[in-house]
């Protein structure tokens, strides 16, 4: 065995104790405890959860062994690199991937590991790999003639999923459709978080989807509350023995949230989850995985099930538009009320409210998904401590810059803790 050898077996068993000391600044030496040694992603990812959950629970606390064995063993999803070996172990052999110091290592390629891990919790704790996601009630007479809901991607469907989980049914043939609308900076933002939520795969990130859309002059359907208001309409009266029974007086633009209850004969409804920006995007990531192995239908209950229940409300800045697209927005927001006042659909609140101000844009307490948050909300999750400084919510801010700039320190200096 070689030098380079006997070392990594040391800091391989430093790592299963609790340890956080980085490879570069590791100098001892043990004998081997396995067959192989795990790759440098998985190591890093040991290390870094050893730091987390010190920050988290105390300088004494340690993941569990189990947890420990699984980080080790769990191989990266999907494309990417794969289980690469330690620099100074082996040579490096001019082909195929380079030995890795662990401390280089992108955070995506962190994060993409403990994806595979939280999809595997979220498998686990959704009953098994095998099973569908949960039925929706059986049919039975309408009791009340409750519309159906559609618009806003993200609150249309959780609100249906709220209202069906009591037994109430909606979409009744003679109620007619209720569109959720909202500012489109919302609608926008809204349409890429049900998307992070699907249980799909191959979704680009947040700065690159929305940036693309004023490059190809289009908004998501979901943002666009008088076109998917036409579309269904159309829809509606193309089947049989159903022509022109969803014009626009049975079409309604809803607005202002606190005239749902009233609209669809219900006495309330619970508020619409807050997830931070990190949250989004790491949803995204766990849907990618688990697109790979649940079928899409149980993935989607999935997330928006046991995932959404673990993020909902942390703390952290809700996703928002790029600054430079603010001004992009703002037009768009006004063509949308343009065309909605050209529709002729009854507009429930304030048509104003789907206009973009610039002002209250930038006064938004919003920002894009932050590598360092994902991989910190990650490794939290993972650990189950996500919920550790929920009472430090005002400072937030404030600690994910400490984060950022102790996490930098930490990887150029290669420092033991």
């Amino acid at each position: 065995m070689t030098d380079g050898a006997a070392r990594a077996w040391g800091w391989l068993a430093h790592l299963r104790d609790g340890g956080t000391t980085t490879w570069p600044a590791w100098a001892g030496a043990a004998e081997p405890s396995a067959r192989t040694l795990p790759g440098a992603q998985q190591l890093e990812l040991l290390r870094r959860l050893n730091l987390q959950l010190r920050a988290d629970a105390g300088p004494a606390a340690r993941p569990q062994d189990a947890l420990v064995e699984r980080v080790l063993t769990t191989s990266p999803p999907g494309r990417g690199r794969p289980e690469l070996d330690l620099v100074g172990v082996v040579p490096d052999r001019g082909w195929g991937y380079a030995p890795a110091d662990p401390t280089l290592l992108p955070r995506p390629e962190l994060v993409r590991l403990a994806s595979a891990l939280l999809a595997e919790d979220l498998v686990a704790a959704g009953g098994g790999r095998g099973q569908e996601a949960p039925q929706r009630p059986p049919a039975r007479r309408f009791a009340r003639r409750r519309p159906a809901v559609s618009g806003d991607p993200w609150r249309a469907d959780l609100l249906r999923r709220s209202l069906h989980a009591r037994g109430v049914r909606l979409g009744h043939p003679d109620a007619g459709l209720v569109v959720l609308g909202a500012d489109l900076a919302t609608m926008l933002t809204d349409s890429w978080t049900a998307l992070a939520f699907s249980g799909r795969g191959r979704l680009t990130g947040w700065p690159a989807w929305v940036r693309q859309l004023p490059e190809r002059d289009l908004l998501p359907r979901g943002a666009d509350p008088a076109g998917l208001a036409a579309v269904r309409a159309e829809r509606r009266a193309q089947r049989p023995g159903r022509a022109g029974d969803l014009g626009p007086e049975s079409v309604r633009i809803v607005l202002d949230p606190a005239l749902l209850p009233g609209l669809l004969r219900v006495r309330d409804l619970p508020p619409p989850p807050r997830v931070p920006a990190d949250a989004v995007e790491l949803a995204r990531r766990v849907s990618a995985t688990l697109a790979l192995r649940v079928p899409r239908a149980r993935g989607r209950h999935l997330m928006r099930g046991p995932f959404l229940a673990r993020v909902d409300g942390l703390p952290g800045p809700a996703l928002g538009v790029p600054a430079e697209l603010h001004r992009w927005v703002q037009r768009q927001s006004r063509r949308q009320r343009r065309g909605l006042e050209d529709a002729g659909y009854p507009v429930h609140g304030d048509p104003g409210l789907l206009v973009a101000d610039l002002r209250s844009l930038a006064g938004r307490d919003a920002a894009e998904p932050d590598e360092v948050g994902v991989l910190s909300l990650a490794l939290r999750m993972l650990t189950g401590t996500e919920r550790a400084h929920e009472q430090d919510e005002p400072g937030h801010d404030q600690h994910r810059h400490d984060q950022h700039r102790h996490d930098q320190h930490d990887d150029e200096t290669g420092g033991t803790r």
